[in-house]
């Protein structure tokens, strides 16, 4: 009864592992929402099938192990067969060979005789020997025939068992085989979904940096396009100046904006990066004038001014270091500020003209 309930749970157990992905239907995705959910439900199924797949593989070690030892029960059943087979056979032998000497032996022979002429029923005292020679020879038999027929229905009952138990060993193989497949092909469901989804979530994110990007630039169009359409105050280097400042001011007040050494513009994550000289080439790129992407370069590009020449446009140089050279640069805005880039995880930013140290020179490009 043991083994059949065994049974009954396995075949339980693979048809619940079929019918639960037969539940799931694996329609391609057609969004990053119904990827989301779709991959949900799959990995509520992979939980239930590790534990469908735990439950078959435990039921399947059980059932080994009985059949197991049902077999080593049966080996040993046939093994006493034989022993017995072979005692019985001894003992019959034995008792033949003392019949045998009882009525050939010289003494014996001599015993009888005189028990015989003594005796008026001679014959059936010889009859009476044989007779207790043949009942032991007979009772031995049936104790033979009683234990062979006792070894070999139990012989019989083991064998029975050993079938039930392969039995059961075979369905417990083919349940865990059907969980361990069904587990393998949610997983691979799975993880092509994921694999959809970061596709998807990659294709979202360029399209929002393109976007970000995009408005940027509109943006910095329109102002340049609104600062070009200003009257000069005091002439076409003047009016370069203040543009390259307004521009430099609305790079500042963006807040998409980050430090990057060897960076002048470009785009990544939603994010515009410049290191100090790169956004003054920038910014003075987008007025037509090309500059050299070094603060030292850029100084010796520039004709030098006194501080109090300095317009807004001009740059301002320092010696953040103190090593005796220009290692640094911003672009004056007038009022004692400078827009600059410093540092790693710090935006553009309109700083106090002292904020990054003492300037060592001032230049108009």
């Amino acid at each position: 009864m043991r083994r059949v309930l065994v049974r009954a749970a396995l075949l339980g157990i693979a048809a619940a592992v079929t019918a639960s992905l037969q539940a799931v239907p694996l329609a391609r995705p057609v969004d990053l929402a119904t990827d989301q959910s779709e991959a949900a439900q799959l990995a509520a199924k992979l939980t239930a099938l590790d534990g469908a797949v735990q439950v078959a593989a435990e039921r399947y070690d059980a059932a080994t192990a009985q059949l197991a030892q049902d077999q080593a029960e049966l080996a040993g059943v046939r093994a006493r067969i034989a022993s017995e087979t072979q005692a019985l056979g001894r003992e019959r032998a034995r008792l033949a060979r003392a019949a045998l000497d009882q009525f050939t032996s010289g003494d014996a022979l001599a015993g009888m005789g005189a028990v015989l002429a003594g005796s008026p029923n001679s014959a059936a005292i010889v009859q009476t020997d044989v007779s207790v020679a043949a009942t032991d020879e007979t009772s031995l038999v049936a104790q033979y025939r009683a234990m062979a027929l006792a070894l070999e229905v139990e012989r019989t009952q083991l064998a029975a068992l050993v079938r039930s138990a392969s039995q059961t060993a075979a369905v417990a193989a083919a349940a865990r085989a059907a969980a361990a497949s069904e587990q393998a092909s949610v997983e691979s469901a799975l993880a092509s979904l994921k694999g959809q989804m970061a596709q998807l979530v990659a294709q979202a994110q360029a399209a929002q940096q393109r976007a970000v990007e995009q408005r940027a630039s509109v943006q910095l169009a329109t102002e340049t396009a609104a600062v070009a359409a200003t009257p000069p105050a005091q002439g076409a280097s003047a009016s370069l100046l203040e543009q390259a400042a307004s521009i430099a001011e609305a790079i500042a007040a963006r807040g998409d904006t980050g430090y990057s050494y060897g960076a002048a513009g470009q785009w990544s994550g939603g994010v515009q990066y410049f290191d100090c000289s790169g956004l003054v080439s920038y910014v003075f790129a987008q007025l037509g004038l090309a500059l050299p992407h070094d603060a030292a370069a850029q100084a010796a590009d520039s004709a030098p001014i006194g501080y109090g020449q300095l317009v807004p446009g001009d740059l301002v140089f320092y010696d953040t270091l103190g090593s005796s050279g220009i290692d640094h640069v911003a672009i004056y805005v007038g009022g004692g500020s400078v827009v600059e880039a410093t540092e790693p995880g710090r935006p553009v930013a309109v700083d106090p003209i002292g904020w990054s140290g003492t300037p060592v020179a001032f230049g108009q490009p």
